[in-house]
């Protein structure tokens, strides 16, 4: 039997315990990347098909004797968000399993620069010798994984190019290689671009809270502002919160949409931390006094969500307005209650805050 014929034999012999092998170091690393604080966009795994094995057979000529000397029969696929996250996930691999140093590579210090889409890490990994130990693992004891970590702005040039049929950098016409070249510098330099964003919001995060104690005024209301509200307990929003709770005999969660809250906010023309301070301090009476007529629905409820006094907030500012209209449209804008309810709502929104 011929070499290329053992080793198609061996691997549909062995093709099922390495679809379980790949299945293991999905999950493991999903596991471990968690822990670790990783967001990966995703963490696929696949086993190579036999047409795939056997053509890179024929193409290593003697390089192959056995399917242990192919790494790549199973493969994982890392994508990150960040691309610096590339090397977390690398020191956390080189940590927690076996590397086969001969056949890792990195290819993002080998390839030309203009080879953007290939500048992923691969690693060949096995499982170390204290998860072998374990029995749930032992089938897999000589088993290998090649796993590709690359950003998602890698992928998806890499995807792209390789749709248009140009994997082969030779292969691309020369009419078009210095817009490969150029398009490859700007997804580069994006790469760069979202870690100092994200790097920026961690700074703003940090500063942010100082701001708001010192300087309200001139603090404008995003998803990281009011969260920071939400998360000081002594603020405004917590106290009507609490106060919403006693009445409607509830507990409060930790579920809220901040996007929509600051798009509700700005409906109501509040753009700064102080605007909305001040607004809540204002309609206290208005807000408590709506959570109390509707106490009953409320009380069904067992939960409120934090900063439900941001969300009741408009009902007080629109319905002292004396405006049933201004009410209901306000209903109609955010899709609140059903549409033959508004009327009636808004209507007795406009009631309750008219006699408080």
């Amino acid at each position: 039997m011929s070499t290329e014929n053992l080793i198609l034999t061996e691997y549909k012999n062995q093709k099922d315990l390495h679809k379980e092998f790949c299945k293991e170091i999905q999950g493991l690393l999903r596991t471990i990347l968690k822990q670790n604080q990783i967001n990966c966009h995703s963490i696929d795994s696949r086993v190579k098909e036999e047409s795939s094995l056997t053509a890179k057979v024929e193409k290593g000529g003697n390089k192959y004797n056995t399917l242990n000397d192919i790494t790549d029969i199973s493969g994982i696929r890392v994508i990150t968000y960040f691309s610096d996250d590339v090397d977390k996930v690398a020191k956390i691999i080189q940590k927690e399993f076996e590397i086969d140093e001969v056949n890792s590579v990195d290819k993002r210090t080998i390839l030309d620069p203009d080879r953007f889409g290939y500048l992923s890490l691969h690693y060949v990994i096995k499982l170390d010798t204290t998860r072998i130990s374990l029995a749930e693992y032992q089938r897999f004891k000589d088993l290998k994984i090649e796993v590709q970590i690359r950003s998602i702005l890698q992928h998806a040039w890499a995807e792209i190019e390789h749709d248009l049929g140009y994997k082969s950098k030779n292969s691309i016409p020369s009419v078009v290689k210095r817009d490969f070249s150029r398009l490859a510098g700007l997804l580069e330099l994006a790469d760069q671009e979202f870690i100092k964003i994200r790097e920026e919001l961690v700074k703003y995060n940090e500063n942010v809270k100082k701001e708001i104690k010192n300087t309200p005024a001139d603090v404008l209301i995003d998803k990281v502002t009011i969260q920071q509200l939400l998360d000081d307990k002594e603020s405004v929003i917590n106290t009507i919160d609490l106060e919403m709770c006693n009445i409607t005999n509830t507990k409060i969660s930790t579920y809220q949409d901040l996007d929509k809250e600051v798009k509700r906010l700005k409906y109501l023309n509040l753009n700064t931390i102080e605007e909305v301070q001040m607004a809540l301090h204002q309609h206290k009476k208005q807000i408590l006094k709506i959570a109390t007529a509707w106490s009953q629905e409320l009380n069904n409820m067992n939960t409120l969500r934090s900063g439900i006094s941001l969300f009741y907030l408009a009902y007080a500012i629109l319905g002292t307005s004396g405006s049933v209209k201004a009410v209901e449209n306000y209903l109609n804008v955010f899709e609140l209650d059903a549409e033959e309810e508004r009327n009636s709502i808004a209507t007795e929104v406009v009631k309750l805050c008219k006699h408080s």
